[in-house]
């Protein structure tokens, strides 16, 4: 009895503590969620479908929640929003990469950010 108690034991912690790594494994952070997002996005314009963009807006915005002040997560959302015609929230995530990437650069070098986020 004693001996089946010990192997019970050992099975569930093997089994917690291996469901913990897995677990922890699964957590990823903001820049793997924006990369996902850039590796996903990078096809041939005849295949960039408005499911496409809706996923890699998804990504982005897991990015953004991860770290409220990534700009160049915003910077892409935007621009995808721009695709799909809505103008609101790109001009929304555009304002916003705009703001946290002032808080990162000296003078000047922000108006160049603007700009590359307009073109």
């Amino acid at each position: 009895m004693l001996k089946l108690k010990k192997s019970f034991i050992i099975l569930f912690t093997t089994i917690f503590i291996s469901d913990k790594c897995y677990s922890q494994a699964k957590k990823h952070n903001a820049d793997y969620y924006f990369q996902q997002a850039n590796i996903k996005y990078q096809v041939p314009p005849e295949r960039c479908t408005d499911r496409l963009v809706r996923q890699c807006i998804g990504l982005y915005a897991k990015a953004i929640e991860l770290d409220p002040k990534f700009s160049q997560a915003y910077r892409n959302r935007g621009r995808l929003y721009g695709d799909l015609k809505l103008y609101p929230n790109a001009v929304n995530d555009f304002t916003c990469a705009i703001k946290y990437a002032k808080k990162r650069m000296k003078d000047g070098t922000c108006i160049k950010v603007a700009l590359n986020i307009i073109i």
